[in-house]
């Protein structure tokens, strides 16, 4: 990734954010609507040595007009041993494939 911003808090953890690319296995179904095939998302995390935490928080910034994907994860750990949550939130929007339909049946007729 690429690091954009990182800092420590007067509690002592440690804030970055950056971007993420990674290459998405997209259906050629979905190719028409993706001409990098590569996904771009906004990463938050926060390191706290007293809790033993390390907390990310991740958004997708390119395609977020036909779906949005967060991913929230929390890895703490237990002695010799490491716990993880992880939740994931994705939303799909026809609302732009339609309006691109709409718009072309306008402009094409």
């Amino acid at each position: 990734g690429i690091n954009a911003e990182y800092g420590v808090d007067e509690k002592g953890r440690l804030h970055s954010k950056r971007i993420i690319i990674s290459d998405w296995k997209v259906p050629s179904f979905m190719k028409i609507f993706y001409t990098d095939p590569r996904g771009y998302a906004v990463e938050h995390s926060i390191v706290d040595p007293v809790e033993k935490t390390l907390t990310l928080k991740s958004e997708n910034i390119n395609a977020a007009s036909l779906f949005s994907f967060q991913e929230d994860i929390v890895y703490k750990g237990l002695g010799a041993q490491t716990s993880l949550q992880h939740e994931a939130k994705i939303r799909f929007s026809a609302s732009r494939l339609v309006d691109d339909a709409a718009e072309n049946w306008l402009f094409n007729r």
